[in-house]
């Protein structure tokens, strides 16, 4: 069902288009135009994070984590699994979202998840981080079922804790607040938790979850104008 809904909201193809991918569009191409004009933008890196949705005690959930307060930037914020494209490992940004995602996830440790399992579901446009980075969303399913006693450790180098919040939860707490970098109001997440997820992670986490695991899941949701609707 998700892959069906993710393959209906791709943009169509030129019939002579046989090269360029087709990406899941977060915005309107204004509001993907405008995005790309909040920063200076740095293409000698590029980055991919994974957005994880997962059975977490019974309830479709997306995956967190919150990265170490020893890490030199963006210490103690929630975030997806991600990071740099690495041209010497990595032929895809799949490749790179996935890569990432088990180095914080796990680390070294065997944590015994098949991860060969995880289905890729497909990329969502890319968006600039706060330093101009582009980043590229990497949509993929987790089949099997996970709860508090087999949630991934995550690395202690890089991540303070693994969450899981419910896509119901994300859709009854998301709120917003303005944002300077995008002259407009964006979604912030504040959880039953105490977690709060904002920024680049709310910002892809909302159009996601309106256009794709909302209807996936037959959740109800609202619909408000917003920089991520």
């Amino acid at each position: 069902r998700i892959k069906s809904l993710f393959r209906e909201r791709l943009p169509k193809k030129a019939s002579n288009d046989e090269t360029s991918l087709s990406l899941f569009p977060l915005f309107p191409p204004k509001m993907q135009r405008h995005v790309w004009k909040t920063v200076p933008i740095d293409r000698t890196r590029e980055a991919a994070v994974l957005v994880p949705l997962v059975c977490y005690e019974d309830q479709p959930s997306l995956l967190f984590t919150t990265r170490s307060s020893v890490l030199p930037t963006h210490a103690n914020e929630v975030s997806f699994p991600g990071g740099h494209y690495d041209p010497q490992t990595d032929k895809s940004f799949e490749d790179t979202a996935m890569r990432e995602a088990q180095e914080e996830l796990v680390g070294e440790s065997n944590d015994g998840y098949p991860w060969d399992s995880v289905e890729i579901i497909g990329r969502a446009t890319p968006l600039p981080s706060i330093k101009g980075t582009p980043v590229t969303p990497v949509v993929a399913v987790f089949p099997y079922k996970l709860d508090r006693t087999t949630l991934f450790p995550g690395c202690p180098d890089e991540v303070e804790d693994v969450f899981c919040v419910p896509l119901k939860e994300l859709l009854e707490v998301e709120t917003y607040e303005p944002s300077d970098r995008f002259r407009t109001k964006i979604p912030v997440y504040p959880t039953k938790a105490g977690k709060r997820i904002w920024g680049l992670t709310a910002v892809i986490t909302r159009p996601l979850l309106h256009k794709l695991f909302l209807p996936a899941f037959s959740l109800q949701g609202t619909q408000k104008t917003t920089v991520a609707k």
